[in-house]
């Protein structure tokens, strides 16, 4: 097996963060957010039968329209499971960000905002 196989594509990386980055979607509003989270699965031939949401919202004492997004794959061999995790959300100030790329690093266009980063870049980890 080629090591190349295991390289990150960090192009596909750097799009998919900055995809998500411009998705609006603070605490307890990351539909749209989850919408395209689950294109990217179905887009990679994740079965749509393995993608779910459920309805933590509906329990939790801060509301939201959306729940988890769960996504379950059957291994191929035996062993441990493993779970990846991110969440969709952002902070107030993250939404409607419009990332630019500067140099290396991403960064606001305006000035108003912030990227919130945390955690759509570890979302775009999971999905890369």
């Amino acid at each position: 097996m080629s090591m190349s196989m295991f390289e990150p594509d960090l192009e596909r990386a750097e799009k998919l963060v900055t995809q998500l980055l411009a998705i609006p979607g603070g605490s307890g509003d990351e539909g749209r957010v989850a919408d395209f989270v689950t294109r990217q699965l179905r887009a990679a031939g994740v079965p749509a039968q393995s993608i779910r949401r459920d309805s933590a919202h509906r329990r939790s004492l801060h509301g939201g329209r959306t729940g988890n997004l769960i996504c379950r794959l059957p291994g191929t061999i035996r062993g441990p499971r493993r779970m990846l995790s991110a969440h969709m959300d952002t902070v107030p100030l993250g939404v409607g960000a419009k990332p630019l790329r500067r140099g290396d690093r991403l960064v606001p266009a305006d000035a108003s905002t912030a990227l919130g980063a945390d955690d759509r870049a570890g979302t775009a980890v999971v999905l890369a």
